[in-house]
């Protein structure tokens, strides 16, 4: 089993586009995850060409290997329709409940009399 993040494709690079210059036939994708951070990272290549601006999909941050903490980071599945809209929302909700919550103020250590 592995570990998949939802993001949203925001721009695709294909070397099929003549806008595009290649020196590999990798797809890349500029994409926002839903805690708001952005990547361009390449998509697997059996769905490469289907991939396309706005698509919801889902990167794989499943490590390399068991000893590395290195993850794939490469986009493995493409959700549309009702899936799509109910994976984003569900993580975007959890992200604003995260960000709404009370921060617990730390501990500070009060220095001691040192006389």
């Amino acid at each position: 089993m592995g570990i998949f993040h939802p993001a949203r494709i925001l721009e695709v690079y294909s070397p099929k586009d003549a806008n595009v210059l290649s020196a590999d036939s990798i797809t890349l994708a500029t994409i926002e995850t839903w805690d708001g951070f952005q990547f361009t990272l390449p998509a697997e290549a059996e769905i490469a060409k289907d991939i396309k601006n706005g698509d919801i999909v889902l990167i794989d941050y499943t490590s390399k290997a068991p000893t590395a903490p290195i993850p794939r980071q490469i986009i493995v599945k493409v959700l549309r329709g009702d899936k799509a809209k109910k994976i984003w929302k569900l993580y975007s909700d959890y992200h604003k409940r995260k960000k709404s919550a009370p921060k617990h103020p730390q501990q500070q250590a009060t220095p001691g009399y040192f006389g």
